[in-house]
């Protein structure tokens, strides 16, 4: 005899193919009141259950299972009495099965008789966890932020692979806490419950109006005291001069893809003057928006280059100038760096070339104008450049590959200069990210 406390409960649900009386109570939020709120062991739902070919052979099937106690909801219960008359005889479950019609019922009424059949759970389950998108993650040398930061224990090492970060202990995840998703470069942090577009996995084309990055997460939205210090360190970054600070930054970015679509033949620079001008911003920020305008006018071509014919240049004085491994070589007429893979946290170079070349992309870690006259030197066509550099050197590209016919995109450092430079991450790695139509 099977032990009671492993027998089932069940509640099915049947759609009587679509007919009005269904819709008179909302089914979704039914559904999710009973998983959330009472102990069922399953839920099942039959698009005509009284129909003898595939309804009541269903219902049939289904108890062959070891079940205590089973609740339809469907049409009148003396219809239901008498429509699995012989199977509940067979199934000895005459006692145990209880009919409950959804005529003319709201979804009140519906949810009022299922309290009364089903016990309430005895604890609610918490199912706020996070679950990581492994076509994005960079893996735990390139990146590890959510391993870092957590102090809960939710992320551990994946066995036999010590660089892939798992999700080990998602129920010690710290309720409606999306600290880590926050500080993923990569956005490759889920969260299926949360009610935030882009961390519950909405995908989001300009990601700069969620605002959502390391730099705005308050301490409090966190209680990793490292999240506080990422905070606190970002906003001490020196900017270029002719850099916007960051709500700058994603006004102009907003506003730029419609922009981009009057440009036209307009010229360039007037047409960037203009348009600072009528969002109210100073004109020192004219080479910014021209490189951001010119990111969107050339966006659609851009994405039209597959990922392998791709070319990404990343800067080498974004390494880190003390631990830096890497070895320089001769591109002709200058030099590249050659990775070592050190994976230090203080290198942005790593997760940008990981990324890369996890897509397809040809990376070069170097001086970007040596790169790109070399590949025009050698007349390599059909290919487009992501360039990641100082302005000065993006706001001259980038107008004359365009009028060589050839797609190019840009992210200029946040500060410039031969060492410590900076570069926002996310803006990067979106960019590099930008699927192929």
């Amino acid at each position: 005899m099977t032990d009671a406390k492993n027998r089932e409960t069940g509640l099915i649900i049947c759609q009587c193919n679509g007919n009005s009386y269904v819709k008179d109570f909302d089914l979704d939020q039914v559904v999710t009141y009973v998983q959330d709120n009472l102990d069922v062991s399953f839920i099942g739902m039959h698009p005509s259950l009284c129909s003898r070919k595939i309804g009541i052979n269903y219902l049939s099937r289904l108890l062959d299972r070891d079940i205590e106690k089973l609740a339809v909801l469907a049409c009148h219960p003396k219809a239901q009495r008498w429509l699995f008359e012989e199977i509940l005889q067979k199934k000895n479950l005459n006692g145990n099965f209880i009919p409950i019609s959804f005529h003319g019922a709201t979804t009140r009424d519906v949810i009022s008789q299922l309290e009364m059949v089903f016990p309430r759970k005895s604890e609610k389950i918490n199912e706020w966890f996070p679950v990581i998108n492994y076509e994005r993650c960079l893996g735990l040398k390139a990146c590890g932020a959510c391993y870092d930061y957590c102090i809960y224990g939710v992320f551990g090492i994946k066995e036999n692979d010590n660089d892939c970060v798992i999700v080990k202990n998602p129920y010690k995840c710290k309720d409606k806490c999306p600290a880590c998703a926050r500080l993923c470069p990569v956005r490759a942090i889920i969260f299926p419950k949360s009610s935030d577009g882009w961390i519950a996995g909405k995908e989001i084309q300009n990601a700069e109006k969620t605002g959502q990055n390391a730099r705005e997460i308050m301490p409090e939205q966190g209680s990793a005291p490292q999240v506080a210090d990422a905070a606190k360190n970002a906003g001490t970054i020196s900017f270029d001069k002719d850099i916007p600070d960051e709500l700058t930054r994603m006004l102009i970015r907003e506003k730029a893809p419609d922009a981009a679509g009057r440009l036209g033949e307009a010229d360039v620079e007037i047409f960037a003057e203009e348009f600072l001008n009528q969002l109210g911003i100073k004109e020192d920020y004219r080479r910014f928006t021209v490189v951001e305008l010119k990111n969107e006018s050339l966006k659609q071509k851009f994405t039209e280059t597959p990922y392998e014919r791709r070319v990404i240049i990343i800067p080498h004085c974004l390494r880190d100038q003390v631990h830096c491994k890497g070895k320089y070589e001769d591109v002709g007429g200058g030099v590249k760096l050659v990775c070592a893979e050190c994976g230090s946290k203080e290198c942005n170079i790593f997760p940008l070339k990981k990324a890369s070349e996890k897509l397809g992309y040809t990376v070069f870690v170097a001086e970007g104008s040596t790169v790109v006259l070399k590949l025009l030197t050698e007349k390599k066509r059909g290919i487009a450049f992501l360039g990641i550099g100082c302005l000065d050197s993006l706001y001259k590209s980038i107008p004359k590959l365009d009028a060589f016919g050839i797609s190019a995109r840009g992210v200029p450092l946040l500060k410039s200069g031969c060492k410590n430079t900076v570069v926002e991450l996310d803006r990067a790695l979106e960019s590099i990210f930008l699927e192929p139509k």
